[in-house]
């Protein structure tokens, strides 16, 4: 299995149907795959979705032939969320299937949907939870928005970076390589797309919704950065907060390893704090090239600014 499809079957299980054709589909930020939401749900800021309080719908697109790897995993979803089966599906036109269960997250629980549909051209997954204790937007509204799953051929790279929310002002020299989910940017020094963790330095940069914490931001910031799955932190170096620009950030700096070769790497970890959110940049260079990135990193990192 591909590291793309890989990381994307982790959104499957983190988070989840077929019928007539909707006569406006939303497709959110720079998606090629959308939906008409139940009412009550918004397009979200911070991935390609919809959301209203604890109910979120994600739409995740990952290339054609992941379909064939994500059917022959179905038996697992279907442990996962406790349903008794994976049905088969036709959602206008588009063949797939759809799992329906429940989960249960600390103290919540939730009703989960997984949608995969089998595009021309990419494979669409499209998880849906509802959350039980606070039934606004009903079962049979959310079966209905997912009967109206509709593609769009993909926006290009320019349009995805424009859809995003937020902006780098200065790229630093670093190239833009792709984007994910509608929320996350990736940069890289080097021509290589397929697998930027191979000897390149690249960033990645993401925004979160959720109003920061007041005090004690450089414990939040190094615990932010040990939450961050894609690189392992091995020893965290420093950690300050400081004003630029008239914002107040973070900034933590630390090794760590990357990628199956687990590949030595100096980690420069940045967090930008807004009133309702926060913006992060994890830079990452192989351990011996970090000082000849350090400049270029800071320059970049703080020319981010949230957009809207």
């Amino acid at each position: 299995m591909s590291k793309n499809i890989a990381s994307a079957s982790l959104v499957l299980l983190a988070l989840g149907f077929a019928g007539p054709a909707a006569a406006a589909p939303v497709f959110p930020g720079a998606s090629g795959v959308g939906l008409e939401p139940p009412p009550g749900m918004t397009p979200s800021r911070t991935f390609d979705g919809f959301t209203a309080g604890a109910a979120t719908i994600l739409i995740t697109e990952m290339p054609a032939v992941a379909y064939a790897q994500i059917d022959g995993s179905r038996q697992m979803f279907v442990s996962r969320f406790g349903a008794k089966q994976a049905d088969d599906v036709d959602v206008n036109g588009t063949h797939g299937f759809l799992i329906k269960g429940s989960a249960t997250v600390g103290a919540a629980h939730l009703r989960k949907w997984v949608l995969v549909l089998n595009g021309k051209t990419e494979t669409a997954v499209v998880s849906a939870q509802l959350p039980e204790a606070d039934p606004k937007i009903t079962e049979a509204a959310m079966d209905a928005a997912l009967r109206t799953v509709a593609f769009r051929p993909k926006p290009g790279l320019d349009a995805q970076v424009a859809a995003l929310p937020f902006a780098v002002g200065n790229l630093a020299g670093f190239r833009v390589s792709a984007t994910a989910l509608g929320a996350a940017l990736i940069l890289v020094d080097g021509a290589s797309d397929v697998d930027p963790a191979q000897g390149q330095a690249h960033a990645v940069l993401t925004a979160s919704e959720v109003p920061p914490p007041k005090d004690n931001r450089e414990a939040f910031a190094t615990s932010q950065l040990q939450s961050f799955q894609a690189v392992r932190t091995t020893e965290v170096k420093s950690a300050k907060v400081f004003d630029a620009g008239g914002t107040q950030w973070a900034q933590v700096d630390a090794e760590g390893s990357e990628g199956q070769a687990e590949t030595p790497v100096a980690i420069t970890y940045f967090i930008r704090f807004d009133p309702k959110g926060f913006e992060t940049i994890v830079c990452i260079a192989p351990r011996a090239d970090a000082p000849r990135y350090a400049d270029r990193f800071k320059s970049m990192a703080l020319s981010v600014k949230p957009v809207g």
